[in-house]
């Protein structure tokens, strides 16, 4: 039987600052587009409509024109050209216009092309070259997850089934490419037959973009007590071949002991994970284990979870060291940077309260962005699209 984990700090509520919304004006300069799915009446059903902002250099937000639009999606990515989301069992593509508004150009049943699906799906992915989408899903004999592959058209957006990885017991629903693209990575922490599982799946990424299993030597790191272990919560890569793992200690029982840490690896040209992180060098979080994002130069490190956002300096094999506690108090869903040194947080705290904050982060300093925070009364998953 499959069970997930919880492995979570305690919920803090605070109260936030709510804006108006933003007016939809016409606007040219932007850095990015930001677009958020919004559950739309939570109580009583699952239909998303997607929120759509143009971002300027200073982080400040306008709402493009028509958003928030009537697709029901959600577990959104995108590769610069399309957007990508789910609704149900379906994949949708959307075209971006110049003014940042979506349309869709294409959509794909993943449940038809499982061999016994299960009705686990998504969090969908798209690798470095922006060629390939990957679809995690409970198929098979359903004691895990496996990944689908799907080519993305260049010139339509609309995707076409490529392959189905082998199955990844009890997990691989997360997908985290090495910065070569060559190699990706899922955690799994998860229980079976009353006791903890956790370790690091990996897969080769061939050159037609599909991926294989490959069940590398990973390296583990026992905690102070022999008898604990750590379990791997989520990962975030940089450019070059080092991986930050957000690990969670487990003792005897399956349960958490004390905040996650944070451990880093190197990648070795065969895929191999190793590290210098033991129980003494690897900082805890303060904020909870919920979602944790690299920017894009791979300098900087935020981690959010049940209890607010911290950032961390990122030193590749070395360890992470704390910069700055940016929420406090506020637990955080989503997380995502552009490249103008934004990031983008997402907190659906309480049910019609939901926020989009902005912040300018760089290794010498954090600010927030002009209107941050914006309402978004459900807000469930962001993606960003950088312009520049």
């Amino acid at each position: 039987m499959l069970r997930n984990t919880l492995l979570a700090c305690a919920t803090v509520l605070a109260a936030g600052v709510v804006v108006s919304p933003l007016p939809a004006i016409a606007q040219t300069t932007h850095v990015a587009y930001v677009y958020v799915s919004n559950l739309v009446s939570p109580n009583t059903s699952t239909k998303h409509d997607l929120y759509a902002y143009g971002a300027r250099a200073d982080g400040s937000l306008y709402r493009v024109t028509g958003a928030p639009f009537n697709y029901d999606i959600n577990d959104l990515w995108d590769n610069s050209h399309y957007l990508f989301g789910l609704s149900g069992t379906q994949i949708d593509s959307y075209w971006i216009s110049s003014t940042g508004a979506p349309q869709l150009v294409g959509t794909v049943d993943a449940a038809s092309h499982a061999s016994n699906f299960c009705g686990g799906i998504g969090p969908l992915k798209v690798d470095h070259s922006g060629r390939n989408l990957y679809n995690p899903i409970a198929d098979g004999d359903c004691m895990g997850f496996s990944l689908q592959t799907y080519a993305i058209g260049s010139t339509t957006g609309k995707l076409t089934y490529k392959a189905t990885s082998d199955e990844v017991f009890l997990g691989g629903q997360e997908l985290d490419f090495l910065g070569n693209n060559l190699f990706a990575y899922s955690p799994v922490c998860t229980g079976f037959d009353h006791e903890s599982v956790g370790f690091i799946s990996d897969f080769s990424r061939a050159s037609d973009g599909t991926l294989h299993v490959i069940h590398s030597s990973n390296a583990a790191i026992t905690p102070k007590n022999s008898s604990d272990e750590y379990c791997p919560l989520t990962i975030a890569t940089d450019p070059t071949n080092h991986l930050a793992v957000l690990e969670q200690e487990l003792d005897i029982f399956g349960d958490p002991y004390g905040p996650p840490a944070i451990a880093t690896y190197s990648a070795t040209t065969t895929g191999n994970l190793t590290t210098t992180s033991t129980y003494s060098n690897m900082p805890h979080t303060r904020s909870g284990a919920r979602v944790m994002r690299m920017d894009p130069s791979g300098k900087l490190l935020a981690v959010a979870g049940s209890n607010g956002l911290d950032i961390f300096h990122y030193h590749g094999a070395n360890p992470v060291t704390f910069a700055k506690t940016l929420l406090t108090g506020v637990p955080v869903d989503a997380l995502y940077w552009d490249h103008s040194n934004h990031l983008y947080a997402v907190t659906r705290s309480n049910i019609g309260k939901g926020k989009l904050y902005v912040f300018t982060v760089t290794t010498s300093g954090v600010s927030q962005a002009p209107g941050s925070p914006h309402s978004i009364p459900n807000a469930d998953s962001l993606i960003v699209r950088a312009t520049n």
